[in-house]
């Protein structure tokens, strides 16, 4: 039988293994560190996180990427969110695999549509290829609403994420308005309306939860933008969005789904609850 040094890593209590952070597999012993890193990406994709999951040349490495995935770990479990495995966070991933905490997230619905969204983002890297809006991924989504290549796709992006979402918790999704063709500001604010018919508008953002859409105010019919949200605290939430940039911006217009970090007492928009 082939010896599997993880299996020897999963017998050692979590207060007694090391802290993992950006680029600790470039210690000595280094056959060791990277084993842990192994190890954490295991544990990580075991509770649903894909963006742990990549290929065996960078499973050994504490890169960028896991260190944000790690951090949203943390944050879904309201755990210090450093991005760094320390004995709390080994404390969490030694237990069964389970979705967010009632604190974070209530239901799978809402689970399923963050999980979704985070794999479009960081395991698909979904991006634009060629000419403005078009490219394979873009054009998949927007067939997914009715949309046709060349249309804004922040709306199909979001629509997509929920339709998913609830399929995969073997539920019915609701009958959202899809892509609209042409105008993103139009699909947006016939979401806006939807939602406040069925009874799904939230105004204020501190009664949102992980999985909800932030719509953001502007454009000529009101509303301009899109996107699932991811965490939200007092003063900031990050949502993952498409059709956006991937820099530091407060841009809503770009050429992948990204995440982005916004602050949550300045940034003008509403809520679509997608439970109500």
């Amino acid at each position: 039988m082939n010896y599997n040094p993880i299996d020897e890593l999963m017998k050692i209590p979590p207060e007694n293994r090391p802290v993992l952070e950006l680029d600790c597999q470039e210690r000595e012993p280094e056959a060791w560190w990277t084993w842990w890193v192994r190890f954490a990406r295991r544990c990580l994709t075991a509770h649903g996180y894909e963006g742990a999951n990549v290929n065996a040349d960078a499973a050994s490495a504490y890169d960028a990427r896991l260190a944000g995935v790690v951090h949203n770990y943390q944050s879904d479990r309201s755990l210090p969110a450093t991005g760094q495995i320390d004995a709390a966070t080994w404390a969490a991933l030694a237990r069964e695999p389970r979705p967010y905490t009632s604190a974070i997230v209530d239901d799978d619905v809402n689970h399923n549509i963050v999980k979704v969204a985070r794999f479009m983002c960081d395991v698909l890297k979904i991006r634009e290829h060629g000419r403005n809006n078009h490219g394979p991924e873009v054009e998949a989504l927007l067939a997914l609403a009715d949309g046709s290549a060349g249309n804004p796709w922040c709306v199909a992006a979001a629509y997509t994420a929920v339709y998913l979402g609830y399929y995969l918790s073997g539920k019915t999704p609701p009958k959202m308005p899809n892509n609209i063709k042409g105008d993103p500001s139009l699909s947006c604010s016939a979401l806006v309306k939807w939602a406040e018919s069925d009874g799904r508008l939230i105004t204020d953002i501190d009664q949102a939860r992980p999985g909800d859409l932030y719509v953001y105010s502007g454009g000529p019919s009101g509303y301009k933008h899109v996107g699932i949200l991811e965490t939200i605290n007092k003063t900031n939430f990050t949502s993952i969005e498409g059709n956006t940039s991937g820099d530091e911006s407060h841009n809503t217009d770009g050429d992948g789904v990204f995440r982005k970090k916004r602050n949550s007492q300045r940034q003008k928009g509403v809520v679509i609850r997608v439970r109500p």
